[in-house]
């Protein structure tokens, strides 16, 4: 079977999060290419000049998920396509941010994606756009969902945003998780070194970093000699003691670095659509600290691979961190199931096997 990758943004660039998909499909299936349907950026300025907000994050929210945006992505995406018709059998398309093309319902594609923009509006922090403009959207991605021959997503609670948002039937939306990207299948080394826990975020107050700040004087109370490295955001200066910030980092080997000197992974996040990083800390023997809401229960075993805690709850984070960190053997034995457990079923050649009935069934 031919396959062919659509997606947002560049799906060759190794640190894109979701080339191991279409690494793995390409294991699986003939893969004859990848193509983009990205929002021009002449697009991209028009719809920033209409969508003015004070906050930089609501004023671009609104600009790139609007309906004229997904219009706008939709219309590249037939640019990028109609040379390959006739060329392929199937589009896996990535994410519901436009259709494949105008002509969406001649050409047989699947969607794979970890959210919805009915979560997004259900969970955001602030209103970006208009109810009117949410509603405009989240009738546009049932449309695409309805056109697909079959949907796809990371987690069950996506799963049933599509069936209870959208209106999909069950039999249409599966859920199949997503893989662990960049670390070492070779057995792992013992661990030593100073009790420390890792964050790596880009962002840093959507991930839950000013709950950790919140919580870590409380850790440090308890345990002296803790450690927080922070991974992702721009350096703050005397944020607390025991606190080093690393600043963005691209650099895979270094990042592995950082997991092989931790403790314990701690991702507090306010708003999770699913959480890759959790499986690739997992991946290198760490247990995790996530929250008990989005698809983190369905990443982390509470009490057998890490600890859940409420959202936004500082006080119990601090506990949470604590409790590992001053028992590196319980954080050991968890991380240790963790990796178990994502080598056994959690990485992307797992999920495109989940895939396959779906994908032979819509080009039937």
């Amino acid at each position: 079977m031919r396959i062919l990758g659509l997606a947002a943004e560049a799906i060759g660039d190794p640190l894109n999060k979701w080339a191991g998909l279409y690494g793995a499909l390409g294991e699986r299936f003939d893969l004859v290419g990848t193509e983009t349907a990205g929002l021009p950026r002449t697009e991209l300025y028009k719809l920033l000049a209409r969508n003015v907000r004070p906050s930089r994050n609501d004023w671009l929210a609104r600009a790139a998920y609007s309906p004229q945006a997904f219009f706008a992505r939709t219309r590249e995406a037939e640019r990028a396509l109609e040379p390959w018709d006739g060329r392929q059998d199937l589009i896996v398309q990535l994410q519901t941010l436009f259709q494949p093309g105008t002509r969406a319902a001649e050409r047989p594609f699947v969607v794979y994606t970890d959210w919805t923009h009915a979560l997004w509006c259900r969970h955001r922090r602030s209103a970006p756009t208009s109810k009117k403009a949410d509603a405009r959207r989240r009738g546009l991605e049932a449309q695409t969902a309805a056109l697909a021959r079959h949907v796809f997503t990371t987690s069950r609670a996506t799963r049933r945003s599509f069936i209870g948002d959208c209106g999909c039937d069950p039999g249409h939306v599966t859920a199949v998780g997503a893989g662990a990207n960049s670390f070492d299948l070779a057995p792992q080394a013992a661990r030593g070194g100073p009790r420390r826990a890792l964050f790596v975020g880009f962002d840093f107050e959507r991930k839950g970093g000013e709950v950790l700040l919140a919580a870590w004087p409380g850790v440090r109370r308890q345990l002296p000699q803790a450690e927080l490295l922070i991974v992702g955001p721009p350096v703050r200066p005397d944020v607390g003691d025991g606190i080093t910030w690393a600043g963005p980092v691209a650099d895979r080997a270094v990042i592995a670095d950082f997991y092989r000197s931790a403790t314990v992974f701690v991702l507090p996040s306010l708003v999770e659509p699913w959480g890759f990083v959790l499986h690739e800390a997992m991946g290198h023997g760490l247990p995790c600290i996530g929250v008990n809401a989005f698809a983190m229960p369905e990443i982390i075993a509470h009490g057998e691979t890490g600890l859940l805690v409420p959202p936004g709850d500082a006080a119990s984070l601090g506990d949470a961190l604590a409790a590992l960190l001053e028992d590196p053997e319980r954080a050991r034995r968890m991380g240790e199931e963790a990796r178990r457990r994502v080598v056994a079923d959690h990485l992307w050649s797992h999920v495109v096997e989940r895939m396959v009935p779906a994908i032979l069934a819509a080009v039937e």
